[in-house]
């Protein structure tokens, strides 16, 4: 799907927003495998990598590259 995405203008995902918006499942298998992971894990697991891929992907999808249109 990534390779797909990449085909759009402006558009370019990385294999790490894979990773961040997986991070949630990853968790819970984690959580299921161990029978609980510590608050910090959870907290990187369903919070923090969440946002951050997020934001990563509004940022590069969106306004990076109006920056550089307005910029040049």
């Amino acid at each position: 799907m990534i390779r797909t995405t990449r085909k759009y203008p402006g558009w370019k995902p990385t294999y790490l927003y894979v990773v961040g918006v997986a991070a949630p499942a990853i968790g819970v298998g984690a959580t299921v495998a161990q029978g609980g992971i510590p608050l910090a894990a959870e907290l990187l697991a369903y919070g923090v990598l969440p946002v951050l891929a997020i934001a990563t992907l509004i940022g590069r999808g969106f306004v990076w590259p109006r920056l550089k249109s307005i910029a040049n």
